[in-house]
């Protein structure tokens, strides 16, 4: 943005929800953002002094060396080794809890010029969120190994080819232990219904029939012959496993002996509730994310980064197909009077209002995100300049009327 007005390139840097500063070669803050400003106020504590004027160099060594912070000794380093030019960039993933909450960051250490001198551009992410997930996720997947190694009945997990990808302790028991990567049929040497006494191939039980079908299989009695000798009489059902789109991605396969049935099925039963309820809720959980990484949660409007993303698709679409497409930029006259007679809660319902007119005069196809603050921007793909034209006109008449 070195060509660019300062004050357009201070607006876009206050309008990232990370905290950046701009270091010297010395390691102090010539520059910040107001992300930067608002986290140090909220911290209270020697965060507080980390603005400009401020060595952030010798903020990191006097925390290592007095307070011992381990955290603050790698930081240093990694910011020296870019100050000094021994690397190009540094990363650093670190906890910040507070009282209230648990809270963990990125740090992105990245050289650049300062006036003519060498220096550094430091940035923090908050990944609070995407933490939270993955520990949510691994607790979950820690229950759910503790509940199937729990089980007195074999357990088995495939993949899409019907292979195995992990089974648990009983299961392993019972059949002298397959290893990851092979079919559940692959050890036994003969396998047929006890009712009737049909035997069975490979590609008729397991999880080959619930893969090929979608359809989970009924509870059957089989007899079993393993490579050691041994005979098992056996309950066995299989369950096809699906993403959010529903293409089958694996199966659950059960294995139960038979004595031990009457104990087991109401076992069985639960384990298979709580295996679909974690799926569920995974499901649920990575399309709530989905879903906000794309919107802006104020007005409901895509956010600056889904509309970018987008945009690169439509854009691209147009010029190799040489079809017409308009952008529409507009912001709120005033908004900051608003804020300022009337609160920060009207503001808000301001900018939903105005969402929900823009929409109104909008296409499937279009796209309209809030770019910041009160500033909006459309994309119309298949729309010439004079058609942009008139629906931004309508859009503003509509506002003029009605906010």
């Amino acid at each position: 943005m070195r060509n660019q007005n300062p004050q357009l390139s201070n607006d876009v840097l206050d309008s990232l929800t990370e905290s950046i500063a701009l270091l010297d070669g010395q390691g102090v803050i010539v520059g910040v953002n107001e992300a930067w400003r608002r986290f140090a106020a909220e911290n209270q504590g020697e965060c507080t002094q980390h603005y400009i004027g401020q060595n952030y160099l010798a903020a990191c060594e006097r925390a290592f060396c007095e307070d011992g912070d381990e955290l603050a000794r790698v930081m240093h380093e990694g910011l020296c080794a870019v100050l000094s030019g021994a690397a190009p960039s540094y990363t650093l993933e670190y906890p910040c809890h507070g009282p209230d909450a648990h809270r963990w960051f990125i740090a992105h250490i990245t050289r650049c010029v300062v006036g003519d001198t060498l220096g550094a551009v430091v940035s923090h992410e908050d990944i609070s969120a995407r933490k939270l997930a993955e520990l949510a996720l691994e607790q979950a997947e820690r229950t759910l190994r503790m509940i199937l190694d729990a089980l007195p009945v074999g357990v088995w997990l495939t993949d899409a080819r019907g292979r195995i990808v992990q089974g648990n302790a009983a299961g392993l028991r019972m059949w002298g232990g397959p290893v990851p990567g092979e079919s559940l049929a692959a050890p036994a040497l003969e396998i047929r219904r006890v009712q009737g006494g049909q035997v069975l191939s490979a590609v008729e039980w397991a999880a080959a029939s619930a893969l090929s079908t979608g359809v989970p299989s009924s509870e059957e009695e089989l007899e079993v012959r393993t490579p050691d000798g041994q005979r098992l009489i056996l309950l066995h059902a299989t369950v096809p496993l699906r993403d959010a789109a529903g293409h089958t991605t694996g199966a659950i396969i059960v294995d139960q002996d038979i004595s031990a049935r009457h104990a087991s099925e109401e076992r069985l039963r639960e384990a298979k509730r709580e295996v679909e309820q974690i799926n569920r809720e995974l499901q649920e959980a990575l399309q709530r994310e989905s879903r906000a990484a794309r919107r802006d949660e104020l007005t409901g409007a895509s956010n600056r980064r889904h509309f970018f993303a987008a945009g690169a698709q439509i854009v691209e679409s147009a010029r190799r197909y040489r079809h017409p497409l308009a952008v529409i930029m507009f912001d709120l006259d005033h908004f900051k009077r608003v804020n300022d007679q009337y609160g920060h809660p009207t503001g808000d319902l301001s900018l939903r209002h105005v969402t929900r007119l823009a929409q109104q005069h909008l296409r499937g196809s279009d796209v309209l995100a809030r770019y910041g603050g009160e500033e909006f921007v459309i994309l119309l793909p298949e729309t010439d300049a004079l058609t942009a034209q008139n629906v931004a006109n309508r859009i503003r008449r509509e506002v003029e009327t009605q906010v």
